[in-house]
């Protein structure tokens, strides 16, 4: 007689903590593990663009050259496609006030032109994605964003500065920016209980654990050890208690700096992926106009008011150090197990910027890159095409994660050849 199926949906419990686990072969009943594991997708967001010349490779296809701002994806080469050629140029049917950057970024993610101050045109294309994958995780969909909240200046919008997910008009969805509040959103229940507790979510759990593990086999008890030990360095890095184990001071707002916040951020949203907390996120590393100085890539002014000067050393530096990040998101899905393969191999993961570059804003020839291969999607290559609406690489992400719908924004109809 076969062992019961363990639920999707099956965590730890105990003393008003729950811990999220893993997919595990005990999920599945009857399907093959690999076809049980969902897609997830990732809208990532580096801002102000990239230098051109830097970012683009010499040549197409398979054995495409290496450029100064992709360095970080070396490693990564074989999972990663590289999409050149592509316009956002909705974004010049300027029909509102508001600042280049605003209008930009709120016609990117949406696909439509923004026409009414302060608000988007249509939902972005993660919710889209979230409508039709969500349903079955405990998050719909995640949007976090690695900086403060934006300041309003003369001519933009902090809505559509600051908010890279959008269910709609008038809809913004409101991001997550502090690693602690994202981690008592997963492990806290009322969202204050991690400055409650004394011991771990893991101490907690305990009991829950062991009565689990009898009934898992080797495979399954090495996954679920994997991801608890991870689990606790990341919490003892978040919450590291004061002497005596007593309760640490709440963090003040804005505590961590954008990196640090970022690499916490992005450690979470590795986690989630493989607990399947969500299958769908938006991650942003700053606003639609950032106000952080990028002094870890050698910057001295804000990253906005650097965009705005043409110093190509620096620009590049500026790129590469934010790929760092995607590059950090994709190593961390690609360690990950999920049967006999990666989660990387289950993810559509979608990379871009607001403006092509930063000094005139040019929505032409977006800086755009694919990874993962969730869906049949096809990595290892530089495709180049020749003004095709960004929303075509879009609707190729949501259809290569099972979203079946016919277009994406207002030139959205047709997927892109040569990606699936």
């Amino acid at each position: 007689m076969s062992s019961p199926t363990l639920s999707r949906r099956a965590l730890l419990r105990g003393a008003g903590a729950a811990v999220a686990l893993p997919l595990l072969e005990a999920m599945t009943r009857g399907d093959a593990f690999a076809q049980a594991a969902p897609t997830r997708v990732v809208a990532f967001y580096f801002v102000h663009g990239a230098w051109p010349e830097a970012w683009t490779p010499a040549r197409e296809g398979p054995a495409w050259p290496m450029t100064p701002c992709l360095e970080p994806l070396a490693g990564l080469r074989d999972d990663v496609t590289v999409v050149s050629g592509l316009d956002n140029d909705v974004a010049l049917e300027l029909q509102t006030a508001g600042g280049p950057h605003s209008l930009a970024l709120g016609s990117l993610v949406t696909g439509v032109p923004v026409r009414a101050p302060g608000t988007v045109g249509g939902p972005s294309w993660d919710r889209v994605a979230a409508r039709s994958l969500g349903a079955d995780s405990r998050f719909r969909s995640l949007a976090l964003v690695a900086e403060g909240a934006p300041r309003v200046s003369e001519g933009t919008s902090s809505s559509l500065l600051g908010n890279f997910s959008w269910d709609g008009p008038h809809r913004p969805v409101p991001p997550t920016r502090d690693p602690r509040a994202l981690f008592d959103r997963f492990f806290g229940g009322d969202g204050g209980a991690a400055a409650q507790r004394r011991r771990s979510v893991l101490d907690h759990t305990r009991e829950s654990l062991l009565r689990l593990q009898r009934g898992l086999g080797a495979a399954d008890r090495r996954r679920v050890d994997e991801h608890l030990t991870s689990l606790r360095e990341l919490e003892r890095e978040l919450f590291t208690p004061a002497p005596a184990c007593a309760q640490p001071p709440a963090p003040a707002p804005g505590a961590l700096p954008p990196p640090e916040r970022a690499r916490q951020l992005i450690a979470l949203l590795a986690l989630a992926l493989r607990c399947d907390l969500t299958r769908v996120a938006s991650f942003a590393l700053g606003n639609g106009i950032s106000e952080h100085v990028l002094s870890e890539a050698g910057s001295t002014e804000r990253h906005h008011d650097q965009s705005h000067r043409p110093d190509e050393a620096l620009f590049v530096r500026i790129t590469r150090y934010q790929i760092g990040h995607l590059a950090a998101l994709l190593r961390a899905l690609a360690d990950a197990r999920e049967g006999e393969g990666r989660l990387l191999d289950r993810c559509v993961v979608l990379a871009t910027s607001e403006v092509s570059e930063g000094w005139s804003h040019s929505p032409r020839d977006m800086p755009a890159l694919l990874a993962g291969r969730g869906g049949g999607l096809r990595p290892g290559a530089h495709l180049r095409f020749q003004g095709d609406a960004f929303a075509r690489l879009q609707l190729t992400a949501l259809h290569a994660a099972g979203v079946r719908v016919d277009r994406f924004g207002v030139r959205g109809a047709s997927a892109l050849p040569g990606l699936l």
